[in-house]
């Protein structure tokens, strides 16, 4: 008879959680709830250039954090990459990705699909390398540069968005599209250069109302959570806290930690006192 590991244990003890991703920042569910008008005036600057190998117009989500921008994007590049093989998207974190370096990368690193030694070059030969990349497999590159503010330097997020919206001077085939992400007007932090270049279509993300977070909020604890794990009353009162903050995410963050907190009693249930 095999000895029970200390992961087994963990396990069975395990009372809370049917599915932790969920919770998460990266899970993308089959439909994004409350965003149909943004997503349908992303597609339809999408569709008919994909279709036709055009280059998209460039875009500019904005609204406050929580909002669904992230979510949004990555669903709909999801989609692109199953529909169309022509198509290559790299969403960039700019907390996580903060240099311009550090963003083409990123950039770099999925356009290739893994990671390679560039020990020595320098931004403009990565860059290069991108751009050649591009032309020689005939792809169109699609960019989110998500929390676009948070770039290293305004510097930095000038000296990115021109070279990358300036590709296709360089070769007409250099075919890519960019998507600033931002809780903020981003054109108060570009010079005009930029400005001339990055005429891009708005869309924007108003604060999820109370009904509205409630709902998304109960439909991730059915999934990701085992059936009586969480009451209507403190679901509720999750949506309630989380409508005051105007911040989904915070809503996803604290129903995991709580769960994390329940399960670490060993409790069946989430309760008010599994909250921080």
């Amino acid at each position: 008879m095999n000895q029970k590991t200390l992961w087994d244990s963990i396990e069975e003890t395990q009372t809370i959680f049917r599915e932790k991703e969920v919770f998460t920042i990266e899970y993308i569910p089959e439909v994004v709830d409350y965003r149909k008008n943004q997503i349908d005036k992303i597609l339809y600057n999408l569709k008919d250039n994909l279709d036709q190998h055009k280059r998209p117009y460039h875009m500019i989500l904005n609204g406050s954090y929580g909002t669904g921008k992230t979510l949004t994007i990555n669903y709909i590049f999801s989609q692109v990459e199953k529909r169309y093989h022509h198509v290559k998207t790299v969403h960039v974190n700019c907390k996580n990705y903060k240099s311009q370096y550090q963003i083409y990368l990123k950039i770099y690193e999925k356009l290739f699909n893994k990671k390679r030694r560039v020990d020595g070059l320098s931004t403009f030969t990565i860059l290069n390398n991108i751009i050649k990349e591009i032309v020689r497999r005939n792809i169109i590159l699609l960019v989110a540069l998500d929390d676009i503010n948070s770039a290293k330097s305004d510097r930095d997020l000038n000296n990115v968005l021109y070279n990358l919206l300036r590709a296709s001077e360089s070769d007409k085939n250099a075919k890519i599209t960019v998507f600033s992400v931002t809780n903020d007007e981003v054109v108060l932090f570009l010079d005009r250069n930029v400005q001339t270049v990055f005429n891009g279509i708005n869309v924007n993300f108003p604060n999820y109302n109370y009904n509205e977070i409630y709902n998304i909020l109960s439909e991730r604890c059915h999934i990701g959570l085992y059936e009586g794990a969480v009451s209507e009353k403190t679901l509720s009162d999750l949506a309630r806290y989380t409508y005051d903050l105007g911040d989904l995410r915070k809503g996803f963050d604290e129903i995991y930690k709580a769960g994390l907190n329940a399960e670490e009693e060993g409790s069946h249930k989430i309760l008010k006192s599994h909250f921080s």
